[in-house]
């Protein structure tokens, strides 16, 4: 999730609203859509009947830590900073989405977060599950820096995957510790074009390179002229040959030696010499050579896109689809002013678009694109695929808010940066 803009003003992010091409929920929808999700996760933390997920107005509980204590006990030496969140009960926002966070065996969640959090757990020695909470999808009008910067006032932690930006920054939102890419790339939708039957029809020669062929030929002939040299005149095979009739039969014999289909006869000492040699050549191209055969004939289709990356689809002046609410708007706006961008409620949504031929590029990150590259529910054909290179370098993690408030959030933030740090 990535805010309107890096530096763009609170105001002016809670105007960025939604394009053509989709919406977010609003509240009703939205509220309805967490209930069923909560009914769904049947190990959902007691909490959560006292989270007014919908709320924004601010009255809404509070179920933050109060760290003073402990951040006391560390001033006075009493207590470690990595042993500051032992035994304590830290609350936590999560969002149900595909396979970052879902309901595993028995009711639990999980997913690729839940695991990075039961790890840090184990590190830090919390507890989590039991003060877990679900959210839902921000408002229409509502950017996802202004949803994390009021739930960062409700819960310890939002674990989510967000970009640390200085907008996000500015909202007044801590990232603890950046443990993921968010740089931004684009993803398109190839097609599948057969191989040209050239490519097909001499795939034999491709574990080589042309050169190399060409001083196995030239090898080839230079054995044979040195065999007809050196057996000319004591070799039966040779006596009533030409020289041009001797060395033509030298060069097939040497060349069948290569497939092991025909081999030298010699009559000499030296003849027996260089015909062993010639077989540890042999060998040694026949191994080489096998050895990449197999995968050299498995001819693949090749994959062709329509654009080359954002610039690309600028200068043709091509739809990209994008995530609504998130800084890819923004960024394709200022960036790339010609793109028509196609914003969808989710990520799901993009890549459907996508495959649907609404757009012929969607914006994504590196993170989520790294899971949802493999995955049947994103990318069965295996035809999106990544284009180009990261057009904006960023990063990113959990969010916590600062500490403002009097909770002295700030040592919980540090000891979480210190945990996460060692997971490296």
């Amino acid at each position: 999730l990535t805010p309107a803009s890096e530096n763009q003003d609170p105001e002016e992010e809670m105007k960025s609203g939604i394009h053509s091409g989709g919406g977010r929920a609003a509240g009703l929808t939205t509220a309805l859509l967490l209930l069923g999700l909560v009914q769904q996760v049947s190990s959902v933390s007691p909490l959560q009947a006292s989270f007014n997920e919908s709320d924004r107005t601010g009255s809404g509980e509070d179920f933050r830590n109060d760290w003073c204590e402990r951040e006391a006990a560390v001033r006075s030496g009493d207590m470690q900073l990595r042993d500051t969140l032992e035994g304590t009960k830290v609350s936590m926002m999560l969002e149900i989405e595909s396979f970052y966070v879902y309901e595993g065996t028995g009711g639990r969640l999980d997913g690729h977060i839940p695991q990075i959090l039961d790890e840090l757990a184990k590190r830090a020695r919390f507890e989590w599950r039991e003060t877990a909470l679900l959210g839902g999808l921000a408002y229409e009008e509502e950017t996802y820096s202004e949803y994390a910067a009021y739930h960062a006032q409700k819960v310890d932690m939002i674990a989510n995957w967000l970009t640390d930006t200085p907008g996000r920054r500015a909202l007044g939102l801590e990232f603890p510790y950046n443990w993921m890419d968010m740089s931004n790339i684009m993803v398109t939708m190839t097609e599948q074009e057969e191989a040209p039957f050239g490519r097909t029809f001499f795939s034999f020669l491709r574990p080589f390179e042309a050169s190399l062929w060409i001083v196995v030929v030239l090898g080839v002939v230079y054995s044979a002229v040195i065999f007809w040299v050196l057996e000319s005149r004591v070799n039966d095979s040779f006596h009533d040959r030409s020289a041009s009739e001797g060395i033509e039969v030298a060069t097939f014999i040497a060349a069948a030696k290569l497939t092991w289909s025909g081999s030298f006869v010699p009559a000499s000492t030296s003849g027996r010499i260089f015909a062993i040699s010639w077989a540890v050549v042999c060998v040694c191209f026949f191994v080489s050579y096998t050895a990449r055969l197999t995968s050299s004939l498995i001819v693949s289709n090749e994959h062709k896109s329509t654009i080359t990356g954002p610039d690309d689809a600028n200068q043709k002046v091509l739809p990209v689809c994008v995530w609504a609410g998130t800084t890819q708007e923004t960024l394709l706006k200022e960036r790339y002013p010609k793109i028509p961008q196609v914003a969808k409620a989710t990520e799901l949504e993009v890549f459907e678009a996508l495959k649907a031929r609404e757009c012929v590029g969607a914006v994504s990150t590196m993170f989520p694109w790294s899971i949802n590259e493999v995955q049947r529910e994103f990318n069965a054909d295996c035809l999106l695929q990544y284009v180009g290179r990261p057009f904006r370098t960023a990063s990113g993690g959990f969010v916590t808010s600062p500490d403002y408030s009097g909770n002295c959030a700030g040592m919980f933030n540090t000891a979480v940066t210190l945990h996460m740090a060692e997971m490296e």
